[in-house]
């Protein structure tokens, strides 16, 4: 991946050779949680010694005039960027920190003066706490009263700490802030310190000093060596605290060459390179930058040929790659890159030409987290996704009626797969590993999906809802939704058999001889469906006639679905069931209606248990998965014909089902 990085900051380079600066600028959201973002500018008037504030919305072009390229790097550095996310740094120890790295005398003394006529002195400090020596004099500009930064610091409850002064200060400040704006805490993105009407950001020392600190400093003492990505003998760094995204274990001393806590020997960098890779970070971060449901990654192009020179623009490669890739990720994904498609026809034709690399991730507030990297993708497999997911859904179009609810994506996925809440970590990684296989060609077991579902099906049954990644909106009964689940289940499946990477559980069937209606004969066919698994189906539809008629006898919990057991139901309580069942069809007059499925229904038990020698060869999990898909269908065939089944008749639309 750090090769693709590499290649990718140097296509940027290439675009913009002469601005290093402008190249590694991070975009800004102009909105989150429907909240306008705004940047804060601080003004510090020497002249007039007196301080005010302004914001100003955050646009496109926010980030290169106030020059945002994040905090410094790592969460103990020296923060001393005068653009930052963090008030703190800039009420205590930008100022101090930026005076210690300047070599030049005068503006030393320049910034001397408006560290003493801005802040207050806590006095010396030791270790760590040097850093927040210096807080800014909310007393002095009348933000509080006089005494107060002594009084709140010599409190013994604060313990004289000058780390917890600081943010004594910061909530002052801030509260000032916030009433001078009108804005609030969720409206303010980012702060910037202008001294004397100037940014303090648009001083060419400080744009130097950037410069130095992310490259040049790095590479003092640099090692002759071989470059590990363009393989030329350079001078190299092993030096890797400044990159933003984590590609090797550098934090454990037993990964670095002969247990030396250097890792010169394994990935050496040498300049040119390191540069690439900073400004290809950013562009990653600025451009290729995705989400499916609750997961944030990057779509890494690793370019292996670059197209004609005289058509290829960066800019608009990656948007056609990002757009691309969406079109796999959710529906609007797919009809938004359709209705740009007259504007990507040249780059469609350069699809040999690259391979993608998808960077699954956490990101807590300085902390990169990488969740899962799924290598090597190639363009094509994209394609091939989308065309099988398609087919799949064309067939239930035709047989349930057009729906959006048959369009599988990896949105959808998400929806399928139980993450429980409190155990995140381990729960995303089923997740991802699925995510891994469908895009790296690899065998998705039969079993594991089975048991996805199973598991769907307690947390919708229970009311579980709110320890899982799904939700019952609306008044939607339980059975209704989860219908239509175990349907998309079924789905997923059929398309992942289509793409030839599911390991088949059973065996085809003679469909030929299935008296049953031909809408569940097609959907049986196209499921794949053998004798046992038809059998448990067809046992389900019953159920789903019961379950009607129930309801329709004031019964609106449905009784018969409490004797089902959703963890899973073992062949000798199927049999007892059996009998209740037969029952109940006599029971609610329903089985005049139905008695060529229950003839069909058992004739494929003794059939399946005569194939079987007597045995039955489902386990529990599969029984109860088959017996819930014949009841989703039976479900929504009398949702879709309009309640004619005498089942429900809610209005299930595809947000509903999200």
């Amino acid at each position: 991946m750090l090769e693709a990085i590499e290649n990718l900051g140097g296509l940027a380079i290439e675009e913009n050779p002469n601005d290093f600066l402008s190249a590694i600028t991070l975009d800004l959201p102009k909105e989150k949680n429907g909240k306008k973002q705004h940047l804060i500018r601080i003004y510090f008037d020497t002249r007039s010694d007196t301080i005010s504030v302004a914001p100003k919305q955050i646009d496109d072009g926010t980030k290169d005039e106030y020059l945002w390229v994040g905090n410094a790097d790592g969460a103990m550095s020296p923060q001393w960027y005068f653009t930052t996310t963090n008030v703190e740094y800039l009420l205590s120890q930008t100022i101090p920190n930026y005076i210690d790295i300047l070599d030049d005398p005068v503006s030393r003394k320049k910034f001397e003066v408006i560290r003493d006529k801005f802040y207050y002195d806590l006095g010396g400090q030791q270790g760590s706490r040097k850093r927040y020596r210096y807080v800014f004099n909310v007393e002095k500009y009348g933000l509080a009263t006089e005494g107060w930064i002594k009084d709140t610091y010599m409190d013994e409850d604060k313990g004289q700490d000058a780390k917890k002064m600081v943010s004594e200060v910061k909530k002052v400040f801030m509260d000032w802030v916030k009433k001078e704006t009108n804005l609030t805490d969720k409206e303010i993105a980012l702060f910037t310190l202008i001294v004397d009407g100037k940014p303090l950001v648009k001083d060419d020392e400080y744009q130097r000093l950037v410069i130095r600190k992310k490259v040049e400093d790095v590479f003092e003492g640099a090692e002759d060596g071989v470059c590990s990505i363009c393989s030329e003998e350079k001078k190299v760094t092993d030096n890797t605290t400044k990159f933003k995204l984590k590609y090797y274990m550098t934090d454990k001393k037993g990964f670095s060459s002969n247990v030396s806590g250097r890792f010169i020997k394994n990935f050496p960098i040498c300049q040119e390179c390191y540069t690439k890779v900073l400004v290809g970070e950013a562009y990653t971060m600025n451009r290729m930058g995705t989400r499916i449901a609750g997961l944030d990654l990057y779509v890494i192009p690793d370019i292996l040929f670059k197209p004609d020179v005289d058509i290829f623009n960066i800019d608009e490669w990656s948007s056609y790659i990002k757009n691309s890739f969406n079109t796999v990720v959710s529906k609007k994904g797919l009809e938004d890159f359709e209705r740009s498609l007259k504007g990507y026809i040249d780059y469609e034709n350069f699809k040999n030409n690259y391979i993608l690399n998808l960077l699954f991730y956490e990101r807590n507030q300085a902390e990169f987290k990488v969740l899962k990297l799924i290598k090597d993708v190639p363009p094509s497999r994209i394609d091939l996704i989308k065309k099988r997911f398609g087919e799949v859904e064309t067939v239930m179009n035709g047989i349930m009626g057009e729906d959006m609810a048959w369009h599988i994506d990896l949105d959808r996925i998400y929806h399928l797969i139980p993450l429980k809440s409190t155990q995140r970590d381990i729960e995303y990684r089923k997740l991802l590993e699925l995510y891994d296989e469908i895009f790296s060609d690899k065998m998705v077991s039969y079993q594991f999906l089975v048991g996805q579902a199973v598991e769907m099906s307690q947390v919708y049954y229970f009311n579980e809802f709110g320890q899982y990644n799904v939700s019952l909106r609306g008044d939607m009964e339980w059975d209704t939704a989860f219908s239509y689940v175990i349907l998309q289940e079924n789905i997923l499946m059929d398309g992942l058999r289509r793409l030839g990477i599911l390991e088949i559980g059973g065996r085809a069937m003679d469909y030929s001889t299935l008296n049953v209606d031909e809408k569940t004969k097609e959907f049986l066919q196209e499921m794949k469906y053998d004798e046992p698994k038809t059998a448990m189906f067809l046992f389900g539809n019953l159920i789903a006639e019961i379950a009607s008629a129930q309801r329709r006898d004031g019964k609106k919990n449905k009784p018969i679905l409490n004797k089902l057991n959703y963890q899973g139901m073992s062949w000798s309580k199927i049999q007892r069931l059996t009998g209740e069942v037969f029952e109940k069809l006599r029971q609610y007059d329903v089985l005049k209606y139905n008695e060529q499925k229950w003839a069909e229904c058992i004739r494929l038990f003794d059939m399946t248990r005569s194939l079987y020698d007597g045995k039955w060869p489902l386990n529990d999990r599969e029984n109860i998965y088959y017996i819930l898909s014949g009841y989703g269908f039976a479900t929504v065939s009398a949702i879709k014909r309009g309640g004619n089944n005498q089942n429900d008749t809610e209005e299930v639309t595809e947000n509903e089902q999200q």
